[in-house]
């Protein structure tokens, strides 16, 4: 059995908890901040490996090694597992997203694979949508925009702009989602020196954000 000082610190800060997942009968009506104690309470002195099942995501790291005087259970030995892998794939998750990330900005420095005729080019109908339909700007030829047809629109240079922005902004986050054909996400998410090219970037963002509030 867990250590009573740990089963009421669990229980008083799980119960705070807005989203916690209750059984139906503490649902209905809504149930106190006691009533939720007690409940917690019960289910960690009494069916541990339960709780674990219904609220180990809401354990800390720390929080969850309180329970390894619990492995010997078959069913608590099996949730912590469970948590262990859910938590080593969040991480790897992250680390790629990074390196993705990181790589990305390598591409964006040489200026190539996200230049406006590149992406045009990779996705001729996203770029359709964000600038094709809307390209008359002040000093335009007006004989030349209405040869452009009925679908043209004339917009102003500033929203011009916006639409671009959201263009780049869209391909990036392909990009990043793993949606780009061609590309070798496999070696990118293996490729641990971009590691560095990544804590060179937060460290230069913790510079900027320290000199724009100083």
């Amino acid at each position: 059995m867990l250590p009573q000082t740990v089963i009421d610190a669990l229980s008083a800060r799980l119960a705070a908890l807005p989203d916690l997942r209750l059984p139906a009968q503490l649902r209905q009506g809504g149930a106190s901040g006691e009533r939720r104690r007690d409940y917690l309470t019960r289910l960690l002195q009494h069916d541990p490996g339960v709780f674990l099942e219904r609220h180990g995501s809401e354990l800390t790291a720390d929080e969850r090694r309180q329970f390894d005087c619990l492995r010997g259970d078959y069913e608590v030995q099996f949730y912590l597992r469970l948590l262990d892998e859910q938590e080593d794939a969040g991480k790897q998750a992250a680390v790629a997203r990074n390196r993705r990330l990181a790589y990305m900005n390598r591409l964006e420095a040489e200026g190539a694979y996200f230049s406006e005729a590149e992406m045009r080019e990779r996705q001729p109908g996203l770029y359709h949508h964000f600038i094709g339909q809307a390209t008359a700007q002040p000093g335009e030829d007006k004989a030349a925009a209405a040869e452009a047809g009925p679908s043209f629109v004339r917009i102003s240079e500033a929203e011009a702009q916006e639409n671009a922005a959201a263009f780049l902004d869209t391909m990036r986050q392909r990009f990043l989602a793993g949606q780009d054909a061609g590309v070798d996400y496999a070696a990118i998410d293996a490729d641990a020196e971009l590691d560095e090219d990544w804590a060179a970037q937060q460290q230069q963002d913790a510079e900027d954000a320290y000199f724009a509030d100083a």
